[in-house]
Formats: C-alpha cells, sequence, structure tokens
C-alpha cells in the first residue's frame, strides 16, 4: 500500500450559517492548514498515487486567497470543508484535517473499516465455494472449480470508471453506483458445472443474489462470455449487520483464458476494428472448443457408466 500526506497553507475568508448567535456569521478570516491523506494498492504510469499539482489545484488554487462562501454551495464549515476535499481527491483521499486556528482541528475520515468489511465478505464467500467445490467434486469424481482469485478495486479503476460512467469521482457515489468493488473469479473446466456452482450459491440461505448477467447465453458484442452474479455478503461487527455487494464472475478456463489476454492487450485501446473482429473471432472458436470438449466429457462419462454396469 502506497501512501501520500500533503499539507496545505492558505489564507481565506468565509462566514457560516448559524441557529445561534454568533461572531462566525459575520465574514472573518484563518490561516488554514489543510493535511491531505491519500492512499492506493497501485501506482499511476508515471509512479505517483496523484500528482500533488493535480492536489494543489484542488485545494490552494481553489480556496487560496479567496471568500470560501463564493466558491462552495454549502454552509463552509471545517467540518464540511473536510468532507468536501476528501470528496475532490476521491478516490485516492481517505483522510482530510482543516485547522482553521489552533487547537481547532476537523477532521473527516472514509469509512476506515470498508476495506476490513471488503476482505471479510471475500473471506466467507472462499469458505462457500471451498464447500461447493468439494461437494460438487466428491459427486462427480474430480475437480469442478479449477480456480478462484479474487480482488478489491484499485482506486486508480475506481476513479476511472466514475468519469467513464460521467459520475462524481467520490466514495459514497463509487459505493452506491459501482457494484464490482469486490470481486471473485470462479473458474472450471467446462460450461455447464459453472451454472452449477451458480445454483449452489443461489442455495446458500444468507447470502442475496441481487442481479445475474448470463454473458454466456447472450455474449457482449466483443465475444467476451461469463456468467456474473452480484450478490449481497451479511458482514457482523459491533456495529450491527451490514451488507456488502461482491460481482463474482464464473468463466471455464477458455473463456478465461481469453478474457485474461483480451484485457492484457486491449481493454484500454477500443480503437481499431480489424484488431475487434479478430478478437472475436477468437473468442468463437474458444467458445466452440469449450463446447466440443463438453460433448467429449460427455461422451467419456457415458462409456465409464456402460462400464460399470
Amino acid at each position: 500500500m502506497y501512501e501520500v500526506k500533503k499539507r496545505f497553507e492558505i489564507s481565506a475568508a468565509h462566514k457560516l450559517d448559524l441557529d445561534y448567535d454568533s461572531k462566525c456569521t459575520n465574514f472573518h478570516g484563518h490561516n488554514w492548514i489543510i493535511d491531505v491523506y491519500l492512499q492506493s494498492e497501485t501506482l499511476d504510469k508515471n509512479g505517483m498515487v496523484l500528482d500533488f499539482t493535480h492536489i494543489k489545484r484542488k485545494i490552494q488554487d481553489k480556496f487560496d486567497h479567496k471568500v470560501i462562501n463564493e466558491v462552495v454551495p454549502f454552509n463552509p464549515t471545517a467540518e464540511n470543508l473536510a468532507k468536501y476535499i476528501c470528496d475532490e481527491l476521491a478516490p485516492f483521499c481517505y483522510r482530510v484535517d482543516v485547522q482553521e486556528s489552533q487547537d481547532n482541528i476537523a477532521s473527516y475520515i472514509k469509512d476506515p473499516d470498508y476495506r476490513l468489511r471488503c476482505k471479510a465478505a471475500i473471506d466467507i464467500l472462499m469458505a462457500k465455494l471451498k464447500m461447493i467445490n468439494a461437494e460438487l467434486s466428491g459427486q462427480k469424481k474430480r475437480t469442478v472449480i479449477s480456480q478462484v482469485t479474487s480482488r478489491i478495486k484499485s482506486a486508480e479503476s475506481i476513479y476511472a470508471k466514475l468519469l467513464k460512467k460521467g459520475l462524481e469521482p467520490d466514495f459514497e457515489t463509487a459505493r452506491k453506483n459501482l457494484k464490482d468493488l469486490i470481486g471473485i473469479r470462479v473458474v472450471c473446466p467446462f460450461e455447464d458445472e459453472l451454472y452449477q456452482v451458480a445454483e449452489f450459491l443461489e442455495m446458500q440461505k444468507d447470502i442475496e443474489i441481487i442481479r445475474i448477467k448470463d454473458y454466456i447465453r447472450n455474449p457482449k458484442k466483443n465475444g467476451y462470455k461469463s456468467l456474473h452474479l452480484i450478490v449481497k455478503v451479511p458482514i457482523y461487527s459491533a456495529e450491527g449487520e451490514q451488507k456488502e455487494l461482491v460481482e463474482i464472475q464464473l468463466r471455464t478456463i477458455a473463456m478465461d483464458y481469453w478474457s485474461v489476454l483480451e484485457y492484457e492487450l486491449y481493454y484500454k485501446k477500443r480503437d481499431n476494428a480489424e484488431i475487434e473482429a479478430e478478437l472475436k473471432k477468437y473468442a468463437e472458436e474458444i467458445a466452440n472448443l469449450d463446447y466440443r470438449m463438453l460433448k467429449l466429457r460427455n461422451k467419456i462419462e457415458k462409456i465409464g457408466y456402460k462400464e460399470m454396469n
């Protein structure tokens, strides 16, 4: 995990809208000290969490020697400013301290337990998938789930996706609008086993299936195939029950092979019709191979069943 801290000293005026008598309802100035804290598991292509110039533009250039009431559309208390700045630097920023004067400091800390809840949701689903694999593998006398991987979406990816959707790049917007902040990928040898694993997940009484997107029967235009489940996983803490959304992707080995290579080679460079057509052609060839291998498996299993009887 990479962490960046940046301090700004600005001079600015404001007045507050209060429901009691106070001299702070008149215009007055402060020499503000603002500390911002940023985190990311990855660095951008320039080797940074976020360029200091970008941070300066969002804070010093916006507020220094300004009347803050003319800059922001809310009551400019130190607390509100701390949250506003944190949201402006989302999704990298997790904490902002705003000091109006000595001993008067307001802080905004963005959901410090969020990553713990993400990891807890992953652990719960991993345990369930381990049991599902044990049961199905026992029935079929071979391994059904070949591989399970997980990830928590990086700050850089969240930021890019929100901008692509035309949404404000802040944490709450991400929580409300992005269903894949937590992801699990399940890889099985054969297509029919993906649906069997999905059925077992649907039978789990403590998780809720929110949405199913079947890109196997209805592939994307580029040829992408996968079965996607959006599930709600209950997490219990001292604060009570909270539910986290998790996207589960179920793929065959062949689907995963195509998808991983397509992402690495072309996902963020979609501007060449010839390459897109070629990738789609290979997706169709891989889908045909999946189908033929499934038929071969059924043939082998049928022969084995006859020999047993």
